[in-house]
């Protein structure tokens, strides 16, 4: 949100925890943490990108234009949650699989702080287990060829060039 759209969403830290329409910057990036069960074999899994029956498909994101890889990851792990890194997809390339993004400002509780970069991808209308897989291999090859916005080892690094080498097509010879 713009300075202008904050001032007329409304006043204070209640303005910054409104709403409105869906992200229309399709360059906007977003962030994608990465949970340590989303490994296999040392590799990054597309299920990063797949929402969970209890997320209502609607899969968490945080927005680059409100904040930064390095703090999106350390107010989620702050707030007690688990990530090895941070990856981001655009608006855009959300697009292009038909997952709209929202804005989705989180409100502090008695036990997580405020998130006013929160966001969802919007998976309502992705139905069917193989195509959400699909989409979901796409978007960690997007993810992977941007690679790790925030690592917080090394190795991770490394685990995400291997995930996106295994992901490509094998070059003939």
């Amino acid at each position: 949100m713009t300075g202008a759209e904050d001032q007329s969403a409304g006043e204070g830290d209640e303005a910054t925890l409104q709403a409105p329409g869906p992200i229309s910057t399709p360059e906007e990036l977003l962030f994608r943490q990465v949970h340590p069960t989303q490994r296999q074999g040392g590799v990054l899994s597309s299920a990063m990108f797949i929402p969970t029956p209890d997320d209502e498909d609607q899969l968490s994101v945080d927005r680059k234009s409100l904040t930064t890889a390095k703090d999106s990851f350390e107010l989620f792990t702050g707030n007690g949650l688990a990530s090895v890194a941070v990856v981001g997809v655009t608006v855009g390339e959300f697009g292009k699989e038909g997952l709209p993004c929202h804005p989705d400002p989180l409100p502090a509780t008695g036990t997580l702080k405020a998130n006013p970069a929160h966001a969802y991808v919007d998976y309502s209308g992705a139905t069917g287990t193989n195509k959400r897989k699909r989409m979901a291999q796409r978007l960690r090859t997007v993810a992977a060829g941007r690679g790790i916005l925030h690592p917080p080892k090394a190795l991770v690094r490394a685990e995400l060039i291997r995930c996106c080498a295994s992901s490509s097509t094998p070059a003939s010879g």
